[in-house]
């Protein structure tokens, strides 16, 4: 933060700087009021205050700028890399206590699609598109460009788009055995998942969903009611502990 003051402060002085470089009505009251001597060259004074300005805005500030902007995202990077570390910790000891050790689990993010496109389907079609999105530290590679669910009135789109039409949590163990509306497109991109978990993400007031939080797996799974249970309390956590230390 005392950097971004720090770069404003110069901004405006050096525009101080460059205003009183071109306007003579500034140098003359701090003339009047004795603060400048009345035997200085006005002109030179002022050029060498407007060139001075210009030199400070063109070469400081932009150094300025890019030193924080290193700055800031070695601190992301940082961050992202705690997120990571966090998000394999928590999924080796969520495997361990339902003793799934050599299962591999992915993560994904579902975001209703905004702007006045999302508008426009929400309002006049009455329907959301979830869209996936990358988030560094927690979602993991996704081998497509892209992969979204549709949620209409009477139809939502395969277990994300559950999740978000029920808001609520959904756990499916075989998602072969059911396609939930899915399109062949979508089905060919989701290759040999078999294992899925969602969970909606709601803004600070608990009134609007925000994302879907997706955990899903090549292995097919069966959890007896003790195993259900630590998944879905795990999922909770985890869930609010992306809402907690991600902006979405």
């Amino acid at each position: 933060m005392k950097e971004y003051v720090r770069i404003l402060l110069f901004s405006f002085v050096t525009s101080l700087l460059i205003f009183i470089g071109k306007n003579k009505v500034p140098l003359q009251f701090l003339i009047d009021q004795d603060i400048v001597s009345e035997e200085i060259n006005m002109d030179l004074f002022q050029t060498w205050l407007f060139f001075t300005g210009i030199a400070v805005s063109g070469l400081w500030i932009p150094i300025q700028y890019a030193k924080l902007k290193n700055k800031t995202s070695a601190q992301f990077s940082i961050f992202n890399d705690l997120l990571a570390y966090n998000k394999e910790n928590h999924f080796k000891h969520l495997k361990e206590s339902i003793k799934e050790r050599n299962s591999e689990f992915s993560t994904r993010i579902f975001k209703p699609e905004g702007g006045i496109i999302g508008w426009w389907n929400k309002q006049i079609n009455k329907s959301v598109t979830l869209k996936l999105i990358h988030l560094e530290g927690i979602s993991d590679t996704f081998h497509y460009r892209n992969l979204q669910f549709e949620v209409r009135k009477n139809e939502a789109e395969g277990l994300i788009g559950k999740a978000y039409a029920e808001e609520a949590l959904c756990v499916d163990f075989d998602l072969t055995s059911n396609n939930y509306f899915m399109t062949k497109a979508q089905q060919s991109k989701l290759g040999n998942v078999r294992f899925c978990s969602a969970i909606p993400i709601y803004n600070n007031k608990q009134s609007k969903i925000i994302a879907i939080l997706a955990v899903d797996s090549d292995s097919q799974m069966t959890f007896d009611e003790e195993k259900r249970k630590k998944w879905e309390e795990q999922m909770i956590y985890y869930a609010a502990f992306v809402d907690k230390h991600i902006n979405i």
